[in-house]
């Protein structure tokens, strides 16, 4: 990953180069022509109109601008905060959950976030099951998950201990092996549910 990374960012270099260069010697008359000179234009422009109004109209203008741009930023964060309330029915854990995040392995073998949001998944998955299982509420499911007292297997206990640690940036060497034991784990946990 490492040398992909590598060349994209000596072909980024080598484009922006040949770029500079055309620029520079072949088409120095088109960039002053056509770039240059408008915008130093403009800014000429803007600011002599810019000095002839009144201070205290610009400061009024940009203090409104502000403002309405941080008065949509809140409204847009409240709108999006305000959600249907939850139903106090517990999901009941279905079969496709898993093949889906079977699915999402192959990501989760190459990089750390990957790995962190499928334990994460598997671990709301876990809790949803446990409390569907116990007829608990998922506060109490999430107690116990964290107790480890709902699985008898250390392999999957030890994997779901990465969930944990948040922040982990080590590659995990069994992996694999640990997801595959979870996931099987969790295949005959819902069985028996």
């Amino acid at each position: 990953m490492k040398t992909r990374r590598a060349i994209i960012l000596i072909i980024g270099l080598l484009l922006t180069l040949c770029v500079t260069i055309a620029f520079l010697l072949f088409l120095q008359d088109f960039l002053r022509t056509a770039i240059l000179d408008p915008v130093i234009t403009g800014y000429y422009t803007i600011r002599w109109y810019a000095l002839r109004l009144p201070e205290l109209w610009l400061w009024s203008v940009i203090t409104l601008v502000a403002a309405v741009l941080l008065v949509r930023a809140y409204l847009r964060v409240l709108t999006g905060a305000v959600r249907q309330p939850h139903s106090r029915v517990l999901p009941v854990p279905q079969e496709d959950n898993l093949d889906i995040l079977a699915e999402l392995v192959d990501r989760a073998h190459h990089h750390v976030f990957s790995r962190l949001r499928l334990v994460g998944e598997l671990a709301a998955l876990a809790i949803r099951m446990i409390a569907w299982k116990e007829g608990v509420s998922l506060g109490e499911a999430r107690l116990k998950f964290e107790s480890g007292s709902w699985c008898e297997k250390p392999t999957v206990r030890e994997f779901f201990d990465r969930h944990k640690l948040r922040y982990e940036r080590s590659k995990a060497r069994h992996f694999g092996e640990q997801l595959e034991q979870t996931i099987s784990f969790l295949e005959d946990y819902q069985r028996r549910v």
